[in-house]
């Protein structure tokens, strides 16, 4: 006989839930792992918790959503181990557990309406700081950062939230908005519950359009007339007597909120000003995406790994994109070149699975009622079948799909979709096999995020030190912060980085023996990184560059010959080859590949503008080469160079 649990681990369950929630939108939606592991380690002791529940909920999901999903984030896992670069690939794999954890804490354990609106509640709530957060940046032109984290400066009064791209904020807000409609108009509870979520839900579209995101624009159109439309369905099935009314109140009121947002959208001269680039940032994307197809036909059946479109997408980048574009913008040809055909036909089953799922769960909801048309679990699918709909649109021209924060949102509505809540008996005539899956992979996953990554959050947190202090200048500081995390952790690439940074630019400056010396210790931070990420232009600029200066030229010309093999449509690394040859007396050769960077960077400059193709202040010594003449190769010393910070 099956054991009842107390209702109390369940709501502990989806307070850990919430809560990481919380903590990862607050650290910039959790972009890089040191700000993602801590949600990611409440998500494990949700996850530990549940081992200790003597029963599985009174209601199982279907067994056909289960099995799609075991089987498409099964192969999704076992490709992200075997990627080529394993730190790249540890970011998705963590993003994927912590979702895994999260779509299966709510189909197995977080089943009642109580339990689920503690997570609905803490999702609005945010939604709320969110607004507050985007409407404070639009009076004071200064984004909040709560744990006064960097926060990039260049989206002008485009709000962003605690996100750092109005993008991300624009992807999450949707999610909010048609929770809170849901709640307005499908939920049981009370009238001023009801009005301050539609209130929410008409901020949250009001600050959608400050974003100026114009993928955001389009989703939450789509979305809302999804929700509107399967709103009037369930509607005639429950209460076929006001069908008509119901309809006719949709039509006036989408029509006022139409009229409302686009009065806003014209006054607001910044958004406005969005629709004007709407060409220039096709292009740019347009790019990106032939980036991923070529990408995708090196690897057709299962594509080259988790991750590998960092580096892809440079080597197959167009001149006129940006040197550093660590996404395609669009999630499902990213998806289809890092995990190929394979995993693109896993991803239409296990999307078209549960929305058929989510589509009987309504239509079960609505005929149980009794002709009651008003339910909690009712608003919760409806805004989830909303909610995937509006990230199904907007992952079309963004990559919100690889924001952890936003990423853990929809595995939230996913589950919601998967499991709406069965009666009893209908959780009866599930399999046993079920039930015991049910009960054991959450432990599992939690085991699992805990020796696949926990265990390197000290080694990401003085990582992200090292970083900040290399941005700042502070060299000596970023080598200590480096070490300390080189301690926890030697298989990141990028501390490696940060330390051979630190010591050649402490190299620069040094007297004749520290200046050996200080080239010797960043030739071999450079290569450590270099076996672990070979790929990583920068890692091989800065070895290049540290072998130059000892004198081993031979060996440098290798590591620039493979640094432009990676990006050889990059201007900086045209120019700073060009300084290594006219190092080494080959003038006529300099001279060629300066006029390349010239030519790359003019291209670049009629593509974006004269404002937006100024020197970037970090990399002011590489940008003295584009400054050079035909003539200038000629010269005997060359500049010193510079490397990105990461």
């Amino acid at each position: 006989m099956i054991r009842v649990e107390s209702p109390g681990v369940r709501y502990l369950i989806a307070a850990l839930v919430g809560v990481a929630f919380i903590l990862i939108e607050l650290l910039i939606g959790g972009t890089r792992l040191a700000f993602s592991l801590p949600a990611y380690a409440l998500l494990a002791m949700a996850g530990i918790l549940s081992a200790f529940t003597r029963r599985q909920s009174d209601a199982l999901p279907g067994t056909a959503a289960i099995a799609t999903t075991v089987l498409f984030f099964g192969y999704v896992l076992v490709r992200q181990i075997v990627s080529p670069v394993e730190y790249l690939a540890r970011s998705d794999l963590l993003m994927v557990l912590a979702s895994l954890a999260v779509y299966f804490a709510v189909t197995f354990r977080v089943i009642g309406s109580t339990a689920r609106w503690l997570i609905v509640a803490i999702v609005l709530l945010l939604g709320l700081g969110q607004i507050g957060a985007a409407a404070f940046q639009l009076i004071t032109g200064d984004a909040p950062s709560p744990f006064g984290l960097i926060r990039p400066q260049t989206y002008g009064v485009r709000a962003t939230g605690f996100y750092i791209c109005p993008n991300h904020l624009a992807g999450f807000l949707e999610v909010v908005a048609l929770f809170a409609v849901g709640v307005a108009f499908w939920s049981r509870r009370s009238l001023w519950l009801k009005l301050l979520c539609g209130y929410v839900g008409l901020a949250g579209l009001v600050a959608i359009i400050v974003t100026g995101s114009r993928g955001g624009y389009l989703s939450m159109a789509l979305a809302l007339a999804a929700f509107a439309g399967i709103s009037l369905l369930v509607l005639r099935k429950a209460r076929p007597d006001r069908f008509w009314l119901a309809a006719t109140f949709t039509g006036i009121a989408g029509a006022l909120v139409a009229a409302f947002l686009a009065m806003l959208f014209f006054r607001h001269d910044a958004v406005h000003m969005r629709s004007l680039t709407v060409a220039d940032d096709f292009q740019t994307r347009l790019g990106l995406w032939q980036a991923a197809l070529q990408q995708f036909h090196l690897s057709p059946a299962v594509g080259t790994g988790s991750g590998t479109y960092y580096y892809y997408g440079q080597m197959f980048r167009a001149p006129v994109n940006a040197a550093h574009a660590e996404y395609a913008h669009n999630d499902y040809l990213q998806f289809l070149a890092e995990f190929g055909v394979v995993g693109g036909i896993l991803l239409l089953v296990f999307v078209a699975t549960h929305l058929r799922a989510g589509w009987q769960g309504l239509v079960r909801l609505a005929t149980e009622r009794g002709g009651r048309s008003q339910s909690d679990r009712l608003a919760f699918s409806i805004a989830a079948f909303g909610a995937v709909v509006a990230y199904l649109v907007h992952s079309a021209v963004d990559f919100n799909l690889h924001i952890p924060a936003n990423t853990l949102l929809l595995a939230f509505c996913f589950g919601l979709l998967a499991n709406a809540g069965a009666s009893t008996q209908q959780a009866a005539a599930s399999t046993q096999a079920l039930s015991y899956f049910g009960r054991f992979a959450l432990p599992a996953l939690a085991v699992w995020m805990i020796f696949a990554g926990l265990k390197t959050w000290p080694a990401e947190y003085y990582g992200e030190q090292a970083r900040a202090a290399l941005c700042r200048q502070e060299y000596d500081n970023t080598i200590a912060l480096s070490e300390k995390a080189l301690e926890w952790d030697r298989t990141n690439p990028f501390l490696w980085l940060y330390c051979g940074q630190a010591y050649a630019e402490r190299a620069a400056g040094s007297t004749d023996v520290e200046r050996t010396n200080n080239w010797v210790a960043a030739a071999n931070s450079f290569s450590q990184g270099v076996a672990l990420f070979p790929q990583e232009r920068w890692l091989r600029l800065g070895l290049a560059e540290a072998m130059d200066a000892l004198g081993e030229f031979g060996e440098a010309e290798s590591h620039y010959q493979s640094a432009m093999r990676w990006d050889p449509n990059s201007a900086e690394v045209r120019a700073l080859y060009a300084m290594h040859l006219r190092t080494g007396g080959h003038l006529a050769e300099a001279e060629e590949h300066f006029k390349k960077s010239l030519a790359l960077r003019y291209t670049l400059r009629l593509h974006k503008g004269s404002k937006s193709s100024q020197p970037n202040s970090k990399h002011n010594r590489a940008n003295l080469a584009f400054e050079f003449s035909a003539a200038s190769a000629s010269v005997s010393e060359p500049a010193q160079t510079n490397r990105q910070f990461q």
